[in-house]
């Protein structure tokens, strides 16, 4: 779509209300700051099962959005709508997260991401029966310092079936 001033791309799969499912605030208390994030809660009873979306480098919001792409919601989208809770987060000093940045570690950013799994465990009504633990790498040099277990990471994959 072309306006006077700026060429804002189409996407037309980014989700717009009503949704069928409930969205809550989440917050992350990480000790010295703050991570803020968004739970997708498919609607009815029981338990389901539960995943929590990390960003790869760089600050990013709990979207992971670029050029008004945002490709964490609409994954967040397409598995709350198939039974799966979905927790993403912003990244720190990005939305309402706290936290510096310019002297944070990859250390630093895998405890934000544990403790963003433990907030998400610990919540009512989430299956911790199921949980699929992969490792997160940030990159290829620290691959050996740091290993962090939670539910998912990326799946771009579903992302790109929805493009």
């Amino acid at each position: 779509v072309a306006t006077d001033t700026l060429f804002v791309p189409r996407r037309p799969q980014t989700p717009v209300g009503p949704l069928p499912y409930e969205v809550e605030t989440v917050t992350v208390d990480c000790g010295d700051h703050v991570m803020t994030g968004e739970l997708t809660l498919p609607r009815g009873e029981g338990r389901c099962a539960a995943v929590v979306l990390v960003s790869g480098s760089g600050q990013q919001n709990l979207d992971e959005e670029l050029f008004a792409h945002k490709p964490f919601r609409v994954l967040a989208d397409y598995l709350t709508r198939n039974g799966v809770a979905v927790l993403r987060y912003n990244d720190r000093g990005i939305g309402g997260s706290t936290g510096e940045v310019a002297e944070a570690t990859t250390m630093d950013f895998a405890a934000d991401a544990e403790k963003t799994v433990a907030r998400l465990a610990g919540l009512p009504g989430l299956s911790a029966a199921k949980e699929e633990k992969r490792s997160f790498f940030v990159s290829a040099f620290h691959f050996t310092q740091i290993r962090v277990e939670f539910l998912f990471t990326h799946f771009i994959r579903f992302s790109a079936e929805f493009t």
